[in-house]
């Protein structure tokens, strides 16, 4: 088979798997943004007939900004229960699904006969006139197959943005936000600078697309959590108790609240002081008794 490169423009809400070619709908390729707003669509890529790594880019006209990121497969062992299925999963069966934006400094990845998807963001701004802005992304050889030329290919899409503003939002909007998750995941210490850096970019990309209230760990919340287990600790709120007498610091929660503030999101969301299955049990709570740092409430 003679090696190329083939792409195909596909719907931000499209699922691109890597044994699956992509069906691209001509309504989903009408992209129209107000100014100020990010619209997405995704490129997915391939490479007949062999391996080799290659450079992705995509252009726009100039008064709009694109930002590229490569789309990459999670494994998941468990995407679904068994015996709890309707029509409407896509798949069933465990397997690599796209799920992780990685950024993309260079453009370079490593194509094969597997699809791989690439997400393009389109940035307007107050100030962008109205009109239709064509974005064109382009696939170019880096090296291999094997010495073999491979010939760069190109799709185009447009955006048509309208002179209007979206008025401001009155949607309130919540995901639940895991700072402790973040924490683990990064390998880092609970609220340790470099933890309040991971979380304060974390939840500027959210405040950037709508979310305006945030999860808030006074307490680490009982979320998700095995009868028995602990999820990190992630307490926002510090408890003492001396001599009997309890106190409270406050000082993480407003830095936390302050960040927010800078961000745009207006609300906080505190979870439950009970656990989620049943209220049965309290959160788990830690506290200084007396000069020492222990668990004061939990499953007990």
């Amino acid at each position: 088979m003679e090696n190329s490169y083939q792409i195909k423009i596909v719907s931000s809400l499209c699922r691109v798997f890597p044994d699956e070619e992509p069906q691209a709908k001509p309504e989903c390729g009408k992209l129209t943004a107000l100014r100020g707003e990010t619209v997405s669509f995704q490129a997915a890529v391939r490479l007949c007939g062999a391996a080799g790594k290659a450079k992705i880019s995509a252009a726009a006209a100039p008064g709009v900004s694109v930002r590229l990121r490569e789309v990459v497969a999670a494994p998941s062992n468990y995407p679904c229960h068994p015996t709890q299925l309707d029509d409407n999963y896509e798949r069933t069966a465990p397997g690599l699904f796209p799920d992780i934006l990685r950024e993309m400094p260079d453009g370079e990845t490593r194509l094969n006969a597997w699809w791989k998807a690439f997400w393009i963001d389109v940035e307007t701004t107050a100030d962008t006139p109205a009109g239709e802005y064509p974005v064109t992304v382009t696939v170019e050889q880096v090296t291999g197959p094997w010495d073999a030329a491979v010939q760069p290919v190109s799709a185009q899409t447009a955006v048509t943005v309208f002179a209007a503003e979206l008025p401001e939002q009155t949607l309130l909007r919540t995901e639940w936000f895991h700072a402790d998750c973040l924490a683990d995941y990064y390998r880092v210490p609970a609220f340790s600078e470099e933890h309040w850096r991971i979380l304060e970019s974390f939840r500027r990309t959210a405040a950037s697309r709508g979310i305006n209230m945030i999860l808030t760990p006074t307490f680490t919340q009982p979320l998700d959590t095995a009868v028995g287990g602990e999820r990190t600790t992630v307490q926002l709120v510090d408890v003492f108790q001396n001599d009997g007498k309890w106190s409270f610091g406050f000082d993480k929660l407003g830095r936390w609240i302050d960040i927010l503030d800078r961000q745009g999101v207006e609300y906080i969301e505190i979870s439950h002081l009970f656990t989620q299955w049943g209220a049965k049990h309290a959160p788990k709570v830690m506290a200084t008794v007396d000069g020492e740092y222990k668990k004061v409430f939990g499953w007990e």
